[in-house]
């Protein structure tokens, strides 16, 4: 009996310890100091104690302190600035160095420079500008930043445009009719545009261009070269004189008719009177496309005479076209 209340005892006890402890704990834990966050990402205009300190009561954290930089910029706190808080708002944090800090950065998105031009440009239709116009941008880098949760829709305001230069100046405000709205002031000028054939991909010397390797692509009018060709039909069935790469325009001096017999190549000549067909073997004087007339040396001969290309490898010469050079 004496046994069985000792063992009681001590469960007790071993019990109640470990309740203490788990409480003590638990204490501990609610009561972790207020300590410095070493980053912030926000995306409201105001900046909350949360954002700077960690183990903070819920209505202390959401008690506002200052405004959030603007939407893509980043600000950096200073100790000295955070310490002045922190005892402004009874928060029991002081710095361990100078160097202490805080890294604020505030998302937002970029409104794209197309819908910046697209607004320009039906702006600009009461003036007579036409649809297929284009607008270029003087800061052609111009970047503008919203908030994440906003509609980039472009609104343009206070317009000016001179119709003899072709320029304008105005200023465009995002998100449109937003009480928080951005305004920043523009200027460019008016541009016609025409369709271009480029490549689509990187095309080796001498390999025949299709269709399916052009795109239309919208320029400038005043960008494109006097050289550049502007039919596709121009391009296809032609091949490279030299590597072209992806994306680049094509002008007449780029291309030629695929080479089908190579200078210094040989050849079979192919000589017709009649019904009758000759052939004989021959040595190119130079490159040829399917149509060209090249020089080819006779190899039994050794007289160089005039012949067209016909084929790979192939000419045709003919007996009264064909002039004998030596």
């Amino acid at each position: 009996m004496l046994f069985l209340r000792f063992v009681l005892l001590a469960v007790l006890l071993v019990t109640a310890t470990f309740s203490a402890n788990a409480q003590d704990a638990k204490l501990a834990l609610l009561a972790a100091p207020p300590a410095l966050k070493q980053q912030a990402v926000v995306e409201g205009d105001i900046l909350v104690l949360g954002d700077l300190f960690e183990n903070l009561d819920d209505a202390k954290a959401k008690k506002p302190i200052a405004y959030a930089p603007k939407p893509g910029a980043r600000a950096t706190l200073d100790a000295n600035w955070l310490y002045a808080v922190a005892q402004q708002q009874g928060i029991s944090w002081r710095p361990n160095s100078l160097y202490d800090r805080v890294v604020v950065e505030r998302a937002g998105q970029s409104v794209p420079r197309e819908a910046i031009e697209n607004a320009l440009l039906s702006a600009l239709a009461p003036y007579g500008v036409a649809a297929d116009s284009a607008v270029e941008l003087a800061n052609r880098s111009i970047i503008l930043n919203i908030p994440v949760d906003a509609r980039p829709v472009v609104a343009v305001r206070s317009l000016s445009y001179d119709e003899r230069s072709r320029r304008f100046s105005a200023t465009v405000e995002v998100p449109a009719n937003s009480p928080h709205a951005l305004q920043t002031k523009v200027s460019g000028r008016v541009v016609s545009q025409i369709e271009i054939p480029v490549l689509i991909r990187s095309v080796q010397k001498n390999e025949p261009i299709g269709l399916e390797d052009l795109k239309m692509v919208p320029v400038s009018n005043d960008m494109v070269r006097a050289d550049t060709l502007t039919d596709p039909q121009q391009i296809v069935g032609k091949a490279p004189r030299r590597f072209l790469k992806s994306g680049q325009t094509v002008s007449l001096q780029d291309i030629q008719r695929p080479v089908m017999v190579p200078k210094n190549s040989s050849v079979t000549m192919v000589l017709r009177a009649g019904s009758m067909m000759l052939t004989a073997q021959g040595k190119a004087n130079e490159d040829g496309g399917q149509g060209d007339v090249i020089n080819v040396t006779n190899t039994k001969s050794k007289s160089v005479v005039e012949a067209v290309v016909i084929g790979q490898g192939m000419v045709t010469v003919r007996p009264q076209g064909a002039r004998q050079i030596n």
